[in-house]
């Protein structure tokens, strides 16, 4: 386990080492991406390990479990430095467009894939950035996709008290394969339209379409849209596919 944090700090000094406001080589990001993939296995397969995985479904092991807690937090801060980069290097975001896209007021942005969605939501963040402030960003399928079994309810709720501006990227695009996945989307909306906090989402699909999505349920698909309504600003974003040349 020490092994795995000290790699985590490693990279973590490198890309502060990168100047954040110039594009860096996204061959260097992406030898990034190989190296902390490495490591996600090797961790994996030691919460996967027989003494470890029995222990922490009988829900022993406490010391275990702070350690594996601050090994992930470190692998969260990794993890999002490296989403900066690649926001830099891949979507080409620049300071001028950071400051072109500052909202006060809560935004779900739709509209068909390629138009721009994901890339005002990380022009904000940026912005956000930059100027000292707290945010969170969230792909909703790798976020789903990453989550180990054993920590899901200590994700969920870190992620759901957050207070800071959250940025949740593709919003319905995780199928509900479980009612985990659904009730997840329910108390973020719903911790963020009670407290006011300042929230910004993509999603590919407007506001009647959304509603089948984020749900299988159609009592819960009325609860969520109805505190998504109250608490963001729907917004759409136009034009062609800019992935396609």
């Amino acid at each position: 386990m020490s092994e795995l944090s000290a790699a985590i700090d490693n990279l973590r000094i490198d890309l502060d080492n990168y100047e954040y406001k110039e594009p860096p080589k996204l061959t260097v990001i992406n030898d990034y991406d190989k190296q902390l993939l490495e490591i996600r296995k090797k961790f994996n397969a030691i919460l996967d390990s027989p003494n470890i995985a029995s222990s922490l479904k009988m829900g022993r092991a406490e010391a275990i479990v702070n350690r594996i807690e601050k090994y992930l937090s470190e692998y969260d801060k990794v993890m999002k430095h490296l989403e900066i980069k690649r926001t830099f290097a891949e979507k080409r975001v620049n300071i001028l467009d950071c400051k072109q896209y500052v909202r006060n007021d809560s935004t779900l942005y739709y509209g068909k894939p390629g138009t721009g969605k994901t890339y005002i939501l990380y022009a904000i963040y940026l912005n956000d950035w930059l100027n000292g402030k707290t945010g969170l960003v969230i792909n909703e399928t790798k976020f789903f996709d990453n989550l180990h079994y054993a920590f899901k309810t200590q994700y969920k709720n870190r992620i759901i008290n957050f207070s800071g501006s959250l940025f949740y990227d593709d919003l319905g695009s995780k199928e509900n394969t479980s009612n985990f996945v659904s009730e997840f989307r329910y108390s973020l909306i719903n911790e963020r339209y009670e407290n006011g906090l300042k929230t910004f989402i993509s999603a590919n699909y407007n506001e009647l379409d959304l509603r089948s999505k984020v749900s299988n349920q159609e009592t819960e698909q009325a609860r969520i849209m109805s505190r998504l309504s109250g608490l963001c600003e729907f917004k759409e974003v136009k034009g062609k596919d800019r992935r396609i040349k």
